[in-house]
């Protein structure tokens, strides 16, 4: 263990970006305030207002993956397979870790608070397979696909050489997709096998690899074509919302069209992820004199977005045993004590969990035999 400091992220200093080499702090903040979005939403209820103001949590989340790919695969060799082989296991592996303790964990916890096992054989399955039922790990398929499609983005990318060529071929992209999903709800296409293939892989692969495609952009953007890309998707929302309230008399929440994402959703998510890059970056510019508040806001923000994975997925298993606990649960006015707990004890047994596995694999035979597995597994 590293001993430069007693502080819990000491180890994580801050830097502001300078190149791609170097971390870039602002990414690490804005998946920091998406991983905070996510918890906000399973924790309030949609009819507050601020549950559809953070409704751009997931579109950050890609395109901040989408610009870190970038810097991790910017003027390098890229080998498709051992970028598979590597990035592959580490999102998988710890999910299905989760998912065995979580469905095992459910029997003694039933057992002592005298209620049904509250699982089927069909949830198990589906959970760990990242199909239907379990809602909460829809996103995880999300970033999978997303992370099976990126080698194909990074290789078309350098193929033609010129971003704007590449931000072109992510519209067709998306163009065919709208075509497409257009076709099937004209048609009433209701073949099972298109059906499923298209609303449980297609319909969020391509979105959202666009979306991370957008990431890979940004990723070589200046700060004057940021500000052009805001004003694309802020006036494609605008026009969007006025539509929706012109057509029907009251304008729709962009949680509408989530599922599967439109261009609505990602218009306003787009926008409102280009606006806090800009701000981030504005913020630690102007605090750049006074590192003892960068490091107050910066080092937390480090290891919450190097561990946003396993904050997700202890933050579920929290948010299903809250009501055991003496507080009120999921009320429009007391949404903040569920928010806040949840959040806090997710990211606290994410410390403690890396701590303590860090130390086996320091101190134990076992623990320097199975590393890497361990570290695939507890601390990615």
């Amino acid at each position: 263990m590293r001993t430069e400091s007693s502080h819990a992220f000491s180890n994580l200093r801050p830097k502001l970006p300078t190149s791609p080499q170097k971390r870039d702090i602002r990414i690490d903040l804005l998946k920091t305030i998406g991983i905070f979005c996510i918890i906000f939403a399973h924790t309030s209820s949609e009819a507050d207002v601020f549950y559809q103001v953070r409704n751009f949590d997931v579109s950050l989340m890609v395109i901040s993956s989408g610009i870190l790919f970038s810097y991790s695969t910017q003027d390098k060799p890229f080998s498709f397979w051992k970028y598979l082989k590597i990035r592959v296991p580490r999102l998988i592996a710890p999910v299905w870790a989760f998912i065995i303790f979580y469905f095992a964990s459910a029997y003694p916890i039933s057992l002592l608070s005298h209620q049904p096992y509250p699982f089927s054989i069909k949830d198990f399955w589906e959970g760990l397979f990242l199909i239907g039922g379990s809602s909460y790990f829809w996103i995880i398929r999300v970033f999978l696909l997303v992370a099976i499609l990126s080698p194909f983005l990074v290789k078309l990318q350098k193929y033609l050489k010129h971003n704007s060529y590449f931000s072109l071929a992510l519209l067709f992209m998306y163009i065919a997709y709208e075509t497409i999903h257009s076709l099937i709800s004209i048609f009433d296409i209701n073949l099972l096998f298109v059906s499923s293939i298209f609303h449980d892989y297609i319909s969020y692969v391509i979105p959202y690899g666009c979306l991370f495609g957008l990431g890979m952009v940004l990723a070589q953007s200046n700060h004057r074509l940021l500000v052009r890309i805001l004003g694309i998707f802020l006036f494609l929302f605008v026009a969007f919302s006025i539509y929706s309230t012109y057509d029907l008399g009251y304008s729709i929440a962009t949680q509408k069209f989530k599922y599967p994402p439109g261009l609505y959703y990602l218009s306003y998510g787009i926008f409102v992820s280009i606006s806090l890059l800009l701000f981030v970056d504005y913020l630690l510019r102007k605090t750049l004199h006074f590192r003892k508040y960068q490091n107050f806001l910066v080092s937390p923000s480090i290891f919450i977005s190097t561990s946003s994975l396993w904050i997700y997925l202890w933050h579920i298993f929290f948010l299903r045993y809250w009501k055991f606990l003496p507080f009120p649960v999921l009320t429009s006015k007391q949404f903040l004590i569920p928010f806040i707990g949840i959040s806090l004890i997710s990211i606290w047994v994410t410390y403690l969990q890396k701590k303590w596995i860090t130390q086996v694999i320091q101190d134990t035979k076992f623990g320097q035999i199975n590393s890497d597995l361990l570290t695939t597994l507890f601390l990615k």
